[in-house]
């Protein structure tokens, strides 16, 4: 109803039923959950399911020491079992960002926007008034839901 007056929540934008990672989860098994979601980032809870960090794609291709997907790409190439040895026996709390930057439920639509222009991420967990996790808003569901989005590439 919010989406449709044109103000819009982050709880009216957030998409829920992602995966919420636990901190001592080890990071292969956390990053086949987010690919298995085909999400790029994944909020980390601690067991009452508060945020205490956020796991992303950045997180990880700094962890291999890569800029960008395509970077890792060339070092697989050379390197076939680089993840394995970057990854194996490290906990997700060992490259997660934290503390993850939050939004409330009821962050305005002039509060997401100014939200993400500090944070510079590509997603954020939304969390009701305890820090407990509700969903994740994506800046492209951000962008969508204000007609911003262009079909362009």
């Amino acid at each position: 109803m919010a989406r449709l007056a044109g103000n819009p929540s982050a709880r009216s934008l957030m998409r829920v039923g992602g995966p919420a990672l636990a901190p001592h989860q080890m990071l292969p098994e956390a990053v086949r959950q987010m690919a298995a979601s085909g999400v790029k980032a994944a909020a980390v809870v601690d067991g009452t399911a508060k945020v205490i960090g956020i796991l992303t794609e950045t997180d990880l291709l700094r962890r291999l020491e890569v800029d960008s997907s395509l970077a890792l790409l060339v070092r697989l190439s050379e390197e076939p079992d680089a993840v394995g040895r970057c990854c194996a026996g490290v906990r997700v709390d060992a490259v997660m960002t934290s503390p993850a930057q939050t939004l409330r439920a009821e962050a305005t639509l002039p509060e997401m926007a100014e939200a993400f222009r500090r944070h510079g991420g590509r997603s954020m967990p939304v969390v009701d008034l305890s820090g407990r996790l509700l969903g994740m808003l994506s800046r492209k569901d951000l962008i969508h839901s204000c007609g911003l989005a262009g079909g362009g590439r």
